[in-house]
């Protein structure tokens, strides 16, 4: 609330003409937004509708803070004698276009939120990540404007380039995004790349109940709100998700290392999904290339690897390590097989690893259970039950794929004429029989609970289970 006042401040005394003062407002401002979540934390204060009205209240400060800019601008007889006939238009449509992008980029991040359930990732597009700059640029532009108004104005175009092209570029982002695990031709994939916590290995039920412990004894959240941030940040390591469950934490270091040290003896204990090592065996005598990435440290992931005999029946196994992330792992693989995206698979539990599957381009299906086929329905991808289903689905996807690429034969008990693809035959009869083959495709059903099936375009498959 008290950054949101400082905003309002900050645009009033820019429409009466000081810069200046404007600018350090606009700057402290900032500060104190970066200090709320923080102190709330800090007094065990934070809830999900003040989370809820501190955006909005940001939304209003930004506003209120641009239109005073256009006031000044507006009332600028320097400014004026610049900018001569193209006055007008020179300062109200970047202004308007600043203010219409500022409360697009909030947007476009809450609806993919809301509708698809991807959150944008990176410095500059990722959410949550661009106000402060925008701010900055704003604060500083404002104390040039004592030298002259134009730095202002130029601060102002520069907000409204950077926000329409994220905004752009957000739109690109999610129209992949929704396609990333669509129409899926597994006779194609060459590939597969697992996820380790939830997708290979049985891990995430007692990982969640440590984070939850954590969270709650150190930040004082409930355990239902401890429990939903961790899942919706669920695929990151432990570290990066704290930053955004508590951005800026104090303690976010030491539970960081508090959680790492507990890591290493829960996975320990733990096993592998049942029959995964039959699905991995299954895929490598097909001739897939199969790999394991993880935000868990490779030390770990390759001792449980070990342990269970994973390690002998996969082609790479490879955790967190230094400037070594999940998606510099996702993307190592791809460059070392030197496949196409398009022919590799990655396989995951989180919308998380969606993100990562849209990023480097790769085809993705999700294996229900951390989050529901519907839910990753709305992200625009398959799902899987679990990988000895993936397995079956492969295996008859690269049966049909040979049938098709078979050299054409007579056919029994038709006439004449050669099966080609996807023709139609005539029968002795004279009547005619679809012997097309298809391509298989994985489509999503609609029943949200664990056990839901990916099915064929096809024939139902005798194996499986």
């Amino acid at each position: 609330m008290l950054a949101f006042l400082v905003g309002a401040t900050a645009g009033a005394v820019f429409a009466v003409g000081w810069p200046l003062a404007a600018g350090l407002l606009v700057h402290l401002s900032s500060v104190l937004d970066g200090s709320d979540g923080e102190i709330a934390r800090l007094k065990r204060l934070e809830s999900g509708f003040g989370g809820y009205l501190d955006a909005v209240l940001d939304r209003f400060a930004d506003s209120l803070m641009l239109l005073g800019v256009l006031v000044y601008l507006v009332e600028s007889s320097s400014l004026r004698s610049v900018l001569g006939d193209s006055y007008p238009l020179g300062v109200v449509v970047p202004t308007v276009a600043a203010i219409i992008g500022t409360l697009m980029v909030s947007y476009t991040s809450t609806k993919a939120m809301a509708d698809m359930g991807h959150r944008y990732l990176g410095s500059v597009v990722g959410a949550g990540r661009g106000r402060d700059l925008r701010l900055l640029i704003l604060s500083v532009a404002a104390l040039l404007a004592v030298v002259h108004p134009l730095f202002l104005l130029g601060g102002v175009v520069v907000i409204a380039v950077l926000t329409l092209l994220v905004v752009a570029r957000r739109l690109v982002w999610s129209r992949a995004a929704t396609w990333v695990g669509r129409s899926i031709d597994l006779g194609s994939v060459q590939a597969v790349v697992f996820d380790f916590d939830g997708t290979v290995a049985d891990t995430m039920g007692v990982l969640s109940d440590a984070a939850v412990a954590l969270l709650t004894e150190t930040y004082g959240m409930s355990a239902e709100t401890a429990w939903q941030a961790y899942r919706e940040t669920a695929g990151m390591d432990f570290a990066a998700q704290l930053e955004r469950i508590a951005p800026g934490g104090r303690c976010n270091a030491e539970l960081a290392d508090r959680f790492a040290d507990r890591k290493a003896d829960l996975v320990r204990d733990c096993i592998p999904f049942p029959r995964t090592l039959d699905a991995l065996a299954r895929l490598r005598n097909l001739g897939v290339a199969v790999f394991i990435c993880s935000s868990t440290t490779h030390e770990i992931v390759e001792r449980f690897c070990a342990a269970t005999g994973i390690d002998d029946l996969v082609d790479d196994v490879s955790g967190l390590r230094p400037e070594h992330t999940k998606l510099d792992q996702l993307q190592a693989t791809l460059n070392g097989t030197g496949l196409r995206p398009d022919q590799v698979l990655f396989v995951g539990d989180s919308l998380y690893d969606v993100e990562l599957a849209n990023q480097t381009g790769t085809r993705f299906t999700g294996a229900t259970g951390l989050f529901t086929a519907e839910e990753f329905a709305r992200a625009g991808v398959t799902t899987i039950v679990d990988l000895p289903e993936l397995a079956a689905l492969v295996a008859a996807a690269h049966a049909r794929r040979q049938l098709l690429e078979r050299p054409a034969r007579e056919p029994t008990g038709l006439s004449g004429r050669r099966l080609r693809g996807a023709t139609v035959a005539h029968t002795a009869a004279g009547q005619t029989s679809d012997t097309a083959v298809q391509y298989v495709r994985m489509t999503t059903t609609s029943a949200p609970a664990r056990g839901d099936r990916t099915t064929l375009d096809g024939p139902p498959l005798e194996d499986r289970r």
